[in-house]
């Protein structure tokens, strides 16, 4: 069982674990009861709900575990060095990309997102409502750019959830996903997908050499730029970083009861 410190709350409840937090949404604003409803994030951005904090970056919604600070001792000298280093968060790393039928987006959201917050995970993006609308909208070149990768999950935020725990995420949703029906959307470029998994894929976004961020696109055409020079090198690890998923295969004729509870 991993565990994540200086968490504000614990879900009490399996079957529903976000089921009490719809007291914080004002009630006109609601399309449902709940607040996590992917309708109803537009209302909730800035806000803390349970243990979690949404806001929108760009065509994006992301979702952090909300850790309050502590009240700051004035008695103490503040170490403005030691505070830009706490504030720093690692940029770059591993991430998992879950990839539907865009049309079943909000019907997806409504599956994954119970069981991301029941293990208590952050570092959570999906695509905002209102893009995916207008996306569908403008026809079918639109719609390709929002045909996969709709929702991210930072593993690189998540370090102290180990192997067996992602295994047992993954085949959670993977397994919520295949009975309700959702289609699977085309595996995103630059990207390494998880073995026996209709959705999920991954990649680390690591610049080899800046060590900056780096785009699918971009870490595709590095890769076919310097596949001469560098034997087997892969644009979904161009860093040829230990791959945490490697070593994770799902079983296609899984059933929930199968799975490891770690809630």
């Amino acid at each position: 069982m991993f565990k994540i410190v200086n968490l504000t709350h614990r879900f009490p409840s399996k079957r529903n674990p976000v089921a009490h937090l719809t007291d914080d949404l004002p009630k006109e604003k609601e399309t449902g009861n709940d607040p996590y409803e992917y309708g109803n994030l537009i209302h909730i951005l800035g806000q803390e709900v349970g243990c979690y904090k949404a806001y929108a970056l760009g065509s994006y919604i992301y979702i952090n575990v909300f850790k309050k600070r502590e009240p700051r001792n004035f008695a103490v000298p503040l170490d403005r060095r030691a505070m830009l280093f706490a504030m720093h968060t690692e940029p770059t790393g591993w991430k998992l990309h879950l990839s539907v039928d865009p049309e079943q987006v909000a019907v997806a959201w409504s599956l994954i997102y119970p069981i991301l917050m029941a293990h208590k995970v952050t570092g959570i993006k999906l695509l905002s409502p209102s893009v995916l609308a207008r996306k569908l909208e403008e026809g079918e070149e639109a719609r390709a750019e929002v045909s996969c990768k709709q929702f991210t999950i930072y593993q690189f935020q998540n370090k102290t959830i180990g192997p067996v725990d992602w295994l047992n995420i993954i085949q959670e949703i993977e397994h919520a996903l295949r009975a309700h029906d959702i289609s699977q959307g085309p595996k995103p470029m630059a990207n390494n997908a998880i073995a026996g998994s209709q959705y999920f894929s991954y990649r680390n976004d690591t610049h080899p050499v800046s060590q900056k961020y780096l785009s699918d696109k971009a870490a595709e055409c590095y890769a076919a730029e310097h596949e001469d020079e560098v034997p087997g090198l892969r644009a979904y690890n161009l860093i040829n970083a230990p791959d945490p998923f490697a070593d994770i295969a799902l079983d296609d004729e899984s059933r929930s009861e199968d799975i490891m509870q770690l809630r």
